[in-house]
């Protein structure tokens, strides 16, 4: 109920939530998680001009729905690629079936241009 009504306060503004779904049941995933849960991945502006939601505002407005089933992607890293070459040794190294991130076995990462 909680989580319903956030979100209809956010999409109130002309505004889309954009989520992973983690569910092993209905959904499988390459890596087993331990619960049910949606990531959000972003929150977009409808418009035509692409506009989101800086990353700590994410965190904000998700901030104590953790226990609801929300978790807010990880910020892991920023990297400069500049070039094809780069960007696929970057994908070599996180591909390799022995890449953990921060230690654990990770699906993969979200990708963002500037």
């Amino acid at each position: 109920e909680n989580q319903l009504k956030l979100l209809k306060d956010i999409t109130k503004d002309n505004k889309t939530v954009l989520f992973e779904v983690i569910n092993n049941e209905l959904d499988p995933h390459i890596i087993k998680y331990d619960n049910e849960r949606l990531v959000v991945l972003d929150i977009v502006d409808n418009d035509y001009e692409f506009k989101k939601m800086p990353y700590y505002e994410l965190l904000s407005t998700f901030n104590g729905y953790e226990d609801k089933g929300f978790m807010v992607k990880e910020y892991a890293y920023v990297i400069s690629i500049n070039d094809a070459e780069s960007f696929k040794r970057f994908l070599k190294e996180i591909k390799n079936g022995k890449y953990k991130y921060d230690g654990r076995n990770i699906e993969g990462f979200v990708i963002e241009d500037s």
